[in-house]
């Protein structure tokens, strides 16, 4: 009998450990699946959305090369082009949260997104004009601060009331955002405010002179008396920002007029203590509202 050579059984050792090390190696390592996974779950919820946004880009690329191409050459006579786009944006909406007021009208859509204000062509409610800006101050009826923040907020409710479908259209209300000015708020010198300031207040209980405990007595008394047959969601950002007299723009902003030379002298007089540095206190709020509308 012929014995086989002594080297094959090595050869075959070793021909083994090379498929078990090419095997390892083929296997999908976790970083590869957790990526996969995050561009499955980045389409899912954003491919829509990236589509158009490289559309627009296409469209804003072809255009700039053919600008001669009348528009009336890209849209049929009878108007489907336009019916057609519309369609394609409900769909595109079909299912998440609504956030049109009517879908009839694109000019009439308040998207958290774009920050297009809502329009009432009849009543303008939102807008100050017609009989409001023609009214004589000699007919004018005034009234504390208080009673008037609570008819101006009756207001907006029956216009919600009125306006939206509350089985497709969620409502946000924000509170008042705070400013500033008063350093003695805080416990600093009088004359001072939001200028230089590089620290928050940490005083938990911290309520500065400029935000009124009354105006928010008021909301909350009207959302639960006359106003809780609406369905709105109350955003409260006034405390947390109080804290923030380190967050607004001060004198790092674009100004509108020449200095000064008293107001260079003493940058606190010109120190915008009203407006907030972006990024900064309000993507909080952005926080809160993304909270609201996917975790109600």
């Amino acid at each position: 009998m012929v014995k086989a050579p002594a080297h094959s059984s090595s050869s075959a050792a070793a021909a083994a450990a090379t498929f078990s090390l090419v095997a390892k190696k083929a296997r999908l390592s976790p970083f590869i699946l957790l990526s996969l996974l995050f561009m499955l779950l980045f389409s899912f919820l954003y491919g829509e959305e990236l589509a158009a946004l490289i559309g627009q880009r296409a469209g804003r690329h072809s255009a700039h090369f053919d600008v001669s191409v009348n528009r009336e050459h890209q849209q049929p006579p009878d108007g489907s082009g336009v019916e057609d786009g519309w369609q394609r944006k409900k769909k595109r909406w079909q299912g998440r949260l609504a956030f049109a007021v009517n879908d009839e009208d694109e000019d009439e859509e308040c998207d958290v997104f774009s920050g297009s204000w809502v329009q009432d062509e009849e009543a303008h409610p939102l807008v100050m004009n017609g009989p409001i800006a023609e009214a004589r101050e000699e007919d004018a009826v005034w009234v504390s601060t208080e009673e008037a923040y609570g008819m101006a907020f009756r207001d907006m409710l029956q216009w919600v009331r009125d306006k939206m479908d509350f089985n497709t259209t969620r409502v946000f209300f924000t509170s008042m955002s705070p400013t500033h000015g008063k350093s003695q708020d805080w416990g600093d010198a009088p004359g001072g405010n939001c200028y230089n300031e590089t620290a928050m207040i940490e005083d938990a209980g911290y309520w500065g002179t400029d935000g009124r405990r009354s105006v928010m007595r008021v909301i909350r008394e009207i959302l639960d008396g006359d106003g809780a047959d609406v369905p709105l969601t109350f955003l409260n950002v006034t405390q947390l920002s109080m804290y923030r007299k380190d967050a607004h723009t001060s004198i790092y902003k674009k100004q509108w007029n020449p200095l000064t030379p008293e107001q260079v002298a003493d940058p606190r007089t010109y120190a915008d203590c009203v407006h907030w540095c972006l990024p900064g206190l309000q993507d909080t709020w952005n926080e809160l509202l993304y909270s609201k509308l996917f975790y109600p």
